[in-house]
């Protein structure tokens, strides 16, 4: 070997430059072997090029490392920004449960809270949705209390939210319990009797073929509640049966009888989950709504 690297880069120096001589020394082994080159000069030249193979291998490697390393540079800005989402989701978070807390206590100023802190559009369908998708970890109270509320914005969110629900294909009793499983009913008739009403056109919308008009709807709809609130209220002795119920909806469809199995809610109003509001005002109300259809009724 020591006889041959001479051989090799002795007459290169100085005459060429340095690129030039490693280009001929790695295309020696590509040469034809010469009859006058030693089996020990082969031995050696073989030697020479699996350097060179390392070599070129090892550089390839660092190339990758270089090319990692520029991918994970540009990656960079995707860790800053997951960083700062972090930085602001925990802020958010704190001012949604201190909005959620502020709503079970004043529903208004829950919500007025939630706009101002720009997590909630000033949109009745925004509000609705927000009451609609959180009925399970909001207070269901104070979602009847803010959609009872007299006032143009709650009436609005009012509708927007009894149209989230969708009644097609229910019988009344079921409709019923899925609507006052979203919220609770507040204390106040008039509430009520604007709820009921809003929930009696939604129903009667996606259910066109059962009742001839959206009055006997609201009204039938009023008499269940009644009769679930008779039959599970302890302070309602007289407790309702099939008969009287029966009685008290006859000639409600603009004069003319319901069907009979529109009427035999009985045994399924035992289930509704609903809270037990005031008999006697249900009993107004239901009075009332029927007197002004001119239709007869009968007081349970």
């Amino acid at each position: 070997m020591t006889e041959v690297l001479p051989l090799l880069t002795g007459p290169l120096i100085g005459k060429s430059s340095r690129t030039e001589e490693l280009n001929l020394l790695y295309a020696w082994p590509s040469v034809p072997a010469s009859p006058s080159v030693s089996s020990e000069e082969q031995r050696d030249l073989h030697q020479i090029s699996q350097l060179r193979e390392r070599i070129e291998r090892e550089i390839e490697e660092v190339k990758d490392d270089i090319r990692r390393m520029g991918q994970e540079c540009n990656r960079q800005p995707e860790h800053e920004q997951l960083i700062q989402h972090a930085e602001r989701e925990v802020p958010t978070k704190e001012a949604w449960r201190s909005g959620r807390m502020r709503f079970s206590k004043r529903p208004s100023d829950g919500i007025r809270y939630l706009i101002e802190q720009g997590l909630l559009n000033a949109a009745p369908e925004d509000v609705a949705v927000f009451l609609f998708e959180g009925s399970e970890i909001l207070n269901k109270a104070a979602i009847g209390e803010y959609i009872g509320d007299g006032k143009d914005f709650n009436k609005d969110v009012l509708r927007c939210f009894v149209q989230l629900h969708q009644f097609k294909g229910l019988d009344l009793v079921n409709a019923i319990r899925m609507f006052l499983r979203s919220f609770v009913l507040p204390g106040e008739s008039q509430q009520i009797d604007r709820m009921i009403e809003t929930f009696a056109i939604r129903y009667c919308d996606c259910n066109q073929e059962i009742f001839s008009c959206t009055d006997t709807c609201y009204v039938l709809s009023f008499s269940i509640i009644m009769l679930n609130t008779g039959l599970h209220n302890p302070n309602v002795r007289d407790k309702p049966t099939v008969e009287k119920f029966i009685m008290m909806n006859k000639g409600l469809d603009n004069g003319q009888d319901l069907p009979q199995e529109l009427l035999m809610v009985q045994d399924a109003v035992i289930i509704i989950n609903c809270t037990i509001v005031c008999f006697h005002r249900i009993t107004m109300i239901v009075l009332r709504k029927t007197l002004c259809l001119g239709q007869r009724t009968a007081v349970i």
